[in-house]
């Protein structure tokens, strides 16, 4: 078996952002963007911004804010919370919903359809052995409170297209979202700048819990 990260991100939820203000001197003047941090594939416009910065890229549209960090891992928590915190402290009046703080991890195996029956199946349960099958896959959705939010674990078969070979494979899917809800009637920025605190300890739990998934035989 082999456990390993995949996409990470974290994704801010308001009523309505508005992309028409975060412009390339916007960016500059409120110190989120330097000038020669710019890189190709930068996007600005009424509706979508997408900038492509050396250290992250940053996507906002009128739903949600997306950012994407480029750093060593453990340089990604201090970067989100500067970012992310000068960002949302240079649009204070936003009506802020939430904070996702998101992870994907991948597991591959000779026998993934083996492997999903070992972790989720159950020989007891009548809707599970109706799926009793060899061709049967299983995955599972999992939540707890977790810093004040709410980790929610979404695990599923995929089928992946591998980029050395061009060849397609079964792998199971580890989707993990820390959601932190801001509270109506609260300083959203003050909050949300809370919330972006959680993303090492969000890290560090996801880690262990693929751990525990490393460890099935």
């Amino acid at each position: 078996m082999k456990v390993e990260p995949g996409t990470s991100n974290a994704v801010i939820v308001a009523h309505q952002f508005n992309p028409s203000v975060v412009n390339q001197l916007w960016l500059v003047d409120n110190d989120i963007v330097s000038r020669d941090e710019f890189q190709e594939g930068c996007v600005f416009s009424d509706m979508v911004v997408n900038v492509n910065a050396k250290e992250f890229s940053l996507f906002v549209s009128p739903e949600q804010l997306q950012f994407v960090p480029k750093v060593a891992e453990e340089a990604e928590g201090a970067l989100l919370q500067r970012i992310l915190g000068k960002f949302v402290q240079s649009v204070p009046h936003t009506p802020f919903a939430g904070l996702g703080i998101n992870f994907v991890w991948i597991v591959s195996d000779e026998d993934v359809v083996g492997l999903s029956r070992k972790l989720f199946f159950r020989q007891d349960a009548p809707l599970y052995t109706s799926f009793d099958s060899r061709n049967a896959r299983f995955g599972a959705y999992m939540s707890r409170d977790f810093n004040g939010g709410r980790l929610k674990l979404d695990i599923k078969p995929v089928t992946m297209k591998l980029l050395e070979t061009g060849e397609s494979e079964d792998r199971l899917q580890f989707a993990f979202n820390f959601h932190f809800d801001v509270q109506a009637g609260t300083l959203g920025a003050q909050q949300i700048c809370e919330f972006l605190k959680n993303w090492d300890a969000a890290v560090s739990e996801a880690k262990n819990l693929m751990t525990i998934v490393g460890g099935v035989s």
